[in-house]
């Protein structure tokens, strides 16, 4: 039988590649100047053909630079406040002074798109650049008090001067292309005669107020045409001493893209008004609330919601209206039909061309499957910790088992040895002493294990340690007997590692033990400690000129009871490295061992 669950899954992982390759072909064809920047926004991740062309270097020598660099030293201190605005709006577009890499400047309108995680966290940043050089020649032509007729033929966009009576004076050919007319339709009669209406449109507010206020302003707005069409124009709003000029660009297969982006997201986006006004509605709402955008788009959100959460979204609406930064939060929600389900909702407003907010975007994510793993997960935790606290009883309940009879057999064969040594012949003691020794051993294995044990299961609390400070005082304390050999301790200052300070000592007293112990046969003996940094990481280590190791047996170094020498050579219990190993294991970090018969031994350990 056709496993059908299994076939779509293949379908929809084959729709997906296809559907990032389709992505990845855009991205590197498009005539756009894009670029990828990293969480922070200040490194560049990637960049297309054309972005690199536009600032004149190869792609590999932007990939990695601080995009600071590409701005004019005065726009680059503005740099952070504008990733600042993007962050909270989503996206956010404005206007700065760029430098090529032969040290030549111009401006550019810059588009940044904010890519969050499900967290709310910033994932990375996508950076549209535009080189404006002409549009800011053209502007600056239409200020001046007249109004050259060849510069105005030569503008790329569309061009409309509109007098104090709202009567077209000028339109260039690219605007009569747009508009679907000529210009002598519209020269000489007012914006209300060609198209009537258009004075209680938004776009005319705009206009109305610029002729009035004498300010410029910019605006996105679409129109459709009598035949359905709906066309979107990026509107600038210039002051001329005959009226306003009118900067029209079509920006519709841009709007289309971001409009395609939205629809095939996977997370639920709504758009509203203050009120609370369904406006927009994408293919993943409607999937995972089970309402088309047709029932949901011009009626209350409100009916969505949970009795005991009818308040919730207001205040949070509230907030960011105050200019408040909302992070995510989990809620519930009413699908169709009536059954709740889990959401993750990032809540960002919506501003119109002046600053202002004017509604509100909500990004939902169905965290149903995700909830239940966690439930799941805590179920599997509290089971393991069960599992953990039966362990440790037991474990305590058989060390203390067997120390009672190990206390026995060494405690009776010292009684033997001291009372009835007279009837005992040498081989008699010697046997005693070897039973002794052998108790004493077991009940040391016994405790070894037993703090192998504690390592695996005790809570992990990471603060600054000095790691010089440490090793210096593991040093002191090593027992030695009644030796009285040197060894020369060299151990680097302002050694620092973010780590818990009680596990991070049971790495320096077995590495330290153990460096005092193999170097015990050796005339003049060194112990290092220092640290390296490797590809970018902290790696410390501990060094000694002592006995060494076969490298062909490394692996086995850190394994439980495994021991490279005999008891006789260098007594041990195999357990030390072992703790080693579980010690930097919990930190995240790892560790691993270098050395040479007769030539010494170096153990390296990373913390994270």
């Amino acid at each position: 039988m056709k496993d059908t669950n299994s076939t779509s899954m293949s379908g929809f992982r084959e729709a997906m590649r296809e559907a990032l390759a389709s992505w990845a072909r855009l991205f590197e064809n498009a005539g756009w100047s894009i670029a990828i920047g990293a969480a922070s926004g200040e490194t560049l991740q990637g960049t297309n053909p054309a972005f690199a062309r536009m600032y004149g270097y190869p792609i590999q020598e932007l990939i990695g630079r601080n995009l600071a660099e590409l701005f004019a030293p005065d726009a680059g201190r503005e740099l952070q406040a504008e990733l600042r605005v993007a962050d909270e709006k989503g996206s956010h577009a404005f206007e700065s002074e760029q430098v090529r890499k032969d040290g030549s400047r111009f401006p550019a309108l810059i588009d940044v798109t904010t890519v969050k995680d499900q967290a709310g966290q910033v994932e990375c940043r996508a950076f549209h650049v535009q080189d404006i050089s002409e549009r800011k020649q053209q502007e600056a032509a239409l200020r001046a008090a007249s109004l050259p007729r060849d510069v105005l033929e030569q503008l790329l966009e569309g061009c409309q001067v509109i007098d104090s009576d709202w009567r077209y004076l000028y339109v260039n050919d690219v605007l009569a292309k747009q508009s679907r007319s000529s210009a002598d339709a519209l020269i000489g009669r007012t914006m209300m005669e060609c198209y009537p209406g258009i004075d209680a449109t938004p776009m005319f507010s705009v206009l109305r107020r610029c002729m009035r206020e004498r300010c410029h302003d910019r605006m996105e707005n679409e129109f459709t045409f009598p035949d359905g069409t709906r066309i979107c124009f990026e509107l600038q709003f210039v002051p001329v001493p005959q009226g306003v000029c009118i900067l029209s660009l079509d920006i519709t297969e841009r709007r289309n893209a971001l409009s395609a982006l939205v629809n095939d997201s996977d997370d639920a986006i709504i758009g509203r008004t203050l009120d609370g006004v369904v406006t927009s509605w994408n293919g993943a709402a409607e999937r995972i609330l089970g309402y088309s955008a047709a029932e949901m788009i011009g009626r209350p959100i409100a009916e969505l919601y949970l009795p005991e959460h009818r308040d919730e979204e207001h205040a949070i609406t509230e907030r960011l209206v105050r200019g408040e930064r909302i992070e995510h939060f989990e809620t519930r929600r009413l699908q169709k039909g009536g059954q709740g389900i889990d959401l993750s909702i990032t809540l960002s407003p919506i501003r119109d061309s002046a600053g202002r907010i004017t509604g509100v975007s909500t990004i939902a994510r169905d965290i149903t499957a995700t909830k239940q793993m966690r439930a799941e997960l805590l179920l599997a935790k509290e089971s393991a910790e069960g599992a953990n606290a039966e362990l440790e009883s037991f474990s305590y309940s058989v060390a203390h088992d067997l120390r009672a009879p190990l206390r026995g057999i060494d405690g009776f064969s010292q009684a033997l040895l001291e009372d009835n040594a007279q009837q005992l012949d040498a081989s008699g003691q010697r046997y005693l002493g070897l039973v002794r020794e052998s108790a004493q051993r077991m009940a040391q294995l016994i405790d070894d294990m037993l703090g192998l044990c504690r390592v695996t299961r005790s809570e992990l609390e990471r603060v600054g340690v000095d790691v010089s400070t440490l090793a210096r005082r593991t040093w002191a304390r090593i027992p030695r007997g009644k030796s009285e050999r040197r060894v020369d301790l060299v151990i680097e200052p302002g050694l620092m590692a973010h780590a818990d300070p009680a596990l991070l000592g049971l790495v320096f007293d077995n590495l330290l033990s153990n460096a005092w112990k193999f170097t015990g046969r050796t005339e003049l003996a060194r112990v290092e400690v220092g640290s390296e940094l490797q590809q970018g990481r902290r790696v410390f280590f501990v060094r000694d000129n002592g006995a060494g190791f076969d490298m062909a047996y490394a692996s086995k170094l850190f394994g439980t009871f495994q021991r490279l020498h005999s008891e006789s050579e260098f007594p041990g219990t195999g357990i030390g490295l072992a703790i080693v190993q579980r010690v930097v294991a919990r930190h995240g970090g790892r560790v691993w061992a270098e050395g040479r018969v007769g030539a010494g031994a170096c153990f390296w350990f990373t913390l994270d």
